[in-house]
């Protein structure tokens, strides 16, 4: 009885020690303020091999459909929180320390990718790939995630801080393409952006 009271007390006192020690100001390990949001300024658009999400595709080689990826890259800028509230006293203060996850105070309402060469028998030079591109994204509070684009826009959903446009289907022939990626935020934004030239084929 005396050695598991000791335990306890024991076990109390050092998560007071870390919370004091993590949450106090002006020590090691001050408490906040923290970034809990990010505004979206641009985007860096470049082409990538799928499989390896962030390595950049070279262009001047030939790839197939279903190795490219392009990119969408937030350039964004941390938003602070307010100074972390120091009035909580004792173990409690240690769980105030812990840093939020960042979310997007901006959310899509469009985004077109439009193929400046005829892709195949459906879709010709001018027209826009959304019904055959599937989005890949990392979620800061869900993980990964994959789904058609067009369902992804249906929800209106905050700006990701890693998103991958994949082709679902082949073009008709062995081609070089560019495509021009557009994004429209719901309060308005817009950007527009043009891929480099790369040889696609089936």
């Amino acid at each position: 009885m005396i050695r598991t009271k000791l335990r306890a007390l024991i076990g109390v006192a050092a998560l007071w020690a870390v919370s004091h020690i993590a949450c106090d100001s002006g020590t090691e390990y001050p408490c906040g303020p923290f970034d809990t949001s990010f505004d979206v300024l641009g985007y860096m658009v470049p082409l990538t091999y799928r499989t390896y999400g962030t390595v950049p595709l070279d262009t001047t080689m030939t790839v197939r459909f279903d190795s490219l990826a392009i990119q969408l890259s937030p350039v964004i800028l941390n938003l602070p929180a307010e100074a972390a509230n120091q009035s909580l006293g004792g173990v409690q203060r240690a769980y105030a320390c812990t840093p939020p996850i960042p979310y997007s105070i901006d959310s899509l309402q469009d985004v077109f990718v439009v193929t400046e060469a005829d892709y195949d028998s459906t879709f010709a030079a001018g027209d826009t790939l959304n019904p055959v591109l599937t989005i890949s994204f990392i979620d800061e509070r869900y993980g990964s995630s994959r789904m058609p684009l067009t369902e992804f826009l249906a929800l209106r959903p905050s700006v990701k801080r890693m998103m991958y446009l994949e082709l679902d289907v082949p073009p008709d022939h062995l081609a070089e393409y560019r495509f021009t990626v557009s994004l429209k935020h719901v309060n308005g934004e817009e950007f527009r952006y043009v891929t480099p030239s790369v040889t696609i084929r089936p």
